[in-house]
């Protein structure tokens, strides 16, 4: 899979210092995604699913197909059914380049 290949070279670039990893298809966090989204939220309806997943945090790679892009997302889910208005807060990035740049550039900050 393409993004597995990327990652992989995120992990051998970054070594421990990248605390992400990739998810196989069937995960629970589309679901809790599902669970988290009010119907005023952004993201609320839309076909969505969790392609990687942080280790340090609850913050979670979605995918989603917006006029026949793909857009990438991350979402800092709350676990939480009923969230105030603005919650899960999210991320969005227009491609996975761009996703990457901000990747690398949390990293290089630390």
């Amino acid at each position: 899979m393409m993004y597995e290949k990327i990652f992989d070279g995120l992990i051998q670039k970054y070594g421990e210092d990248f605390n992400w990893h990739i998810l196989p298809i069937e995960n629970s966090f589309d679901k809790e995604l599902k669970k988290e989204i009010q119907k005023d939220h952004f993201l609320f309806g839309k076909d969505i699913y969790a392609i990687a997943k942080c280790d340090a945090n609850d913050d979670v790679l979605y995918v989603m197909q917006m006029e026949g892009v793909d857009m990438f997302c991350i979402v800092h889910l709350t676990y939480t059914k009923q969230n105030e208005k603005g919650f899960p807060k999210y991320q969005m990035f227009e491609n996975i380049e761009e996703f990457i740049s901000y990747l690398e550039e949390s990293i290089v900050s630390q």
